[in-house]
């Protein structure tokens, strides 16, 4: 019975190892260890775009509602513009807000993060108000510069404002798209049901695909009339 028992052991010790559970026990990952970049000026838009030229026409973000589409090529013209204004120029973080917001808690995240410009969309003009100041000199930008200031949901208090760096936003996206790379999958289609004010929807999501050369089918709110959204 010993004998047996003993055996048990040595098939459970070594079936948990092979979990990522060691004998000290703390479980490890069992894929490769992740490895980041190592220039200390690489920013968000020059990780984004470092690989699209050899895919610069497949598409980049769907629009589910419209069905327009911009491919990598016309997605980063795009990019370009606005972040040699809003980053490049002025050094500015970006932050989000929930759309589904009432003026007061726009006003309460306004009031705390004071932003010089605010971009939105008709729909939500009534909302907001706030004007543009000239360009600034440009300023350089290093991975461990803040690039957005996320609010969490409130669920202990008000929302509270979190900042993210540069590095932050890489290291998310290689961790998220690990298995992509090692199975060599690229050119996917993915459906972004989340919300992009949301870290998860921003970071884990648009980012992190992008980076990878996926596509992203942006919807306007979750609901019907996504169907047809194609392949890449």
């Amino acid at each position: 019975m010993r004998n047996s028992t003993n055996v048990c052991g040595g098939q459970f010790e070594k079936a948990m190892e092979k979990s990522g559970y060691g004998q000290d026990g703390i479980y490890r990952s069992l894929r490769p260890p992740l490895l980041l970049p190592t220039d200390p000026n690489l920013s968000m838009v020059s990780f984004l775009f470092r690989n699209s030229s050899s895919y610069s026409d497949k598409p980049a973000l769907i629009d589910a509602d419209s069905g327009h589409t911009l491919t990598f090529s016309q997605f980063k013209s795009t990019v370009a513009k606005l972040s040699h204004a809003f980053l490049h120029q002025l050094g500015a973080i970006a932050t989000t807000v929930n759309p589904a917001y009432t003026v007061s808690e726009i006003a309460k995240q306004v009031n705390d993060c004071n932003p010089k410009v605010i971009v939105t969309v008709p729909e939500l003009w009534d909302k907001n108000s706030g004007s543009a100041s000239d360009l600034l000199p440009v300023a350089e930008i290093k991975s461990s510069d803040t690039a957005a200031l996320l609010y969490s949901s409130g669920t202990t208090g008000a929302s509270k404002g979190v900042m993210l760096s540069h590095g932050n936003f890489v290291a998310a996206a290689l961790m998220v798209t690990t298995d992509q790379k090692l199975a060599g999958e690229m050119h996917n289609v993915y459906l972004c049901v989340l919300p992009l004010f949301h870290v998860l929807g921003l970071a884990s999501i648009m980012f992190a695909q992008l980076q990878r050369g996926n596509a992203i089918v942006s919807m306007g709110k979750f609901g019907d009339g996504f169907e047809g959204c194609g392949e890449a």
